[in-house]
């Protein structure tokens, strides 16, 4: 009786290890062009934009990293920061929009979607402050719409 136990339960952990197994990643690929760039704010970052991104997606990956996994490719189609001002008129005038490819071995689980993190949806990001009122331009808003963009592209994979 006690050994059947033990195999009973042997079998539940294996198949709870199983069912909370995260996809592994092999490959991330980031790519933009001249195109994706809608303002002047939005050009200072051309030369890094790709790179950004696809760190702050193998950093939430880390653990996750295999010769034989999933592969993600980022397609950005507009990144557009709008100064104070036209955040004022339109607060989703500031975005960062891609298509994202996430093809899984074995053709289960493969994703192809289209992505769009604009400044309502870093709003609760920023400690309770309006962002209507805020520099949406700036370094750190960038860094903030990178990493939603990013966490959207793991949470997906995760799904």
């Amino acid at each position: 009786m006690k050994k059947m136990m033990l195999t009973t339960a042997a079998i539940l952990s294996l198949s709870a290890a199983t069912a909370g197994a995260a996809t592994m990643v092999s490959d991330v690929n980031v790519e933009a062009d001249l195109t994706a760039i809608q303002d002047l704010d939005a050009a200072a970052h051309l030369a890094t934009l790709t790179q950004d991104l696809e760190t702050a997606i193998i950093e939430r990956l880390v653990n996750r990293i295999a010769e034989d996994g999933a592969t993600i490719s980022v397609d950005i189609d507009e990144l557009e920061l709008a100064n104070m001002f036209e955040t004022q008129v339109d607060i989703d005038s500031s975005k960062l929009v891609g298509d994202v490819d996430i093809d899984v071995e074995g053709n289960y689980g493969d994703m192809d979607y289209t992505l769009s993190v604009s400044a309502r949806q870093i709003e609760p990001m920023l400690a309770g402050e309006d962002v209507q009122y805020r520099m949406t331009s700036s370094e750190e808003f960038y860094t903030l719409m990178i990493n939603a963009f990013a966490d959207n592209v793991v949470e997906k994979l995760d799904s």
